[in-house]
């Protein structure tokens, strides 16, 4: 992403830092530090594990993966003990004043200002279908790597590559059958050719799809086709150019509408294969938020 990327607007009902009281600025300026420390943490809790591989000899034909299984969370305490119930009791069984938090006893979040400043400038956060939602971070060491080691590689590749390229690894084939049963179709492609050279034409014109809470994506190579229930899109396909705007901030289904109608052509037939059942009314992360979160 270059200097000129746009970046995806703050939606209106995440307020802006200046809007916070002075107590509430307080608060999240906690959570924040809360978060950079288990950052470092993980950063360092990381580091010796890859230590002990190299202790014990293995480290160069050990495949490590590393990533986020999505994008920052907006989810905050209070968001749960809205659903009430257990869920409610729960939360208030935590002490989130300012002075505990970070201590035994808390349960901090980084809440919707956070969550969409780390996602910057990608659109939204988890929950959505959007890139912030869903474009993650993966940094991945193949056995014996040594020309691609530290390369940065931009083919799209997905969480169901995983299994495939972990059973090459291993030289492990793929079992018809479990315990009598036959096993569904594995999906996704295995990685090694593209981590070892960092090309691999096969991964080339493959597309991935996506539904979560009423919401819907497709996309393919740099194309990514996008419905969204009000307020966050206009309930109808919409279509970004990754490349030239991977913030999602200018629909182009208009200028191209054959391409539109195939990729939507292609999301149906991945909801009939995965059985895709839409939900009557937007849920959870697809419904409105009032104005006012942080």
């Amino acid at each position: 992403m270059g200097d000129e990327t746009a970046a995806a607007e703050r939606s209106g009902w995440i307020l802006p830092w200046d809007a916070l009281t002075a107590e509430q600025q307080a608060h999240r300026a906690r959570d924040m530090e809360i978060y950079a420390g288990m950052i470092d943490y993980l950063d360092h809790s990381v580091g010796r594990l890859l230590n002990h591989l190299r202790d014990l000899g293995v480290y160069e034909n050990t495949l490590a993966v590393f990533l986020s299984d999505n994008g920052p969370s907006k989810t905050a305490i209070t968001d749960y003990l809205a659903l009430g119930g257990d869920a409610a009791e729960f939360a208030r069984g935590f002490d989130n004043s300012l002075a505990n938090k970070g201590r035994p006893g808390s349960s901090t979040d980084i809440g919707p200002g956070w969550a969409f400043a780390s996602a910057t400038p990608l659109r939204l956060f988890k929950g959505y279908v959007t890139q912030g939602g869903i474009q993650v971070p993966a940094i991945v060491k193949a056995p014996r790597q040594r020309e691609t080691r530290g390369t940065r590689i931009t083919t799209p590749i997905y969480i169901t590559d995983l299994v495939p390229t972990l059973l090459e690894a291993a030289g492990v084939a793929y079992p018809e059958s479990y315990n009598g049963l036959p096993l569904a179709e594995l999906y996704g492609r295995s990685l090694l050719r593209l981590l070892e050279t960092s090309e691999d034409d096969s991964l080339q014109g493959r597309g991935a799809g996506w539904e979560a809470y009423g919401m819907d994506a497709w996309r393919q190579d740099n194309w990514k086709l996008v419905r969204l229930p009000p307020p966050f899109g206009t309930g109808e396909w919409q279509l970004y150019d990754l490349d030239n705007d991977p913030g999602e901030t200018t629909d182009v289904a208009d200028l191209n509408r054959g391409l539109t109608t195939r990729l939507s052509q292609r999301w149906e037939v991945y909801a009939g294969q995965n059985e895709v059942v839409h939900p009557d009314e937007p849920i959870a992360y697809g419904k409105s938020i009032a104005p006012g979160k942080f």
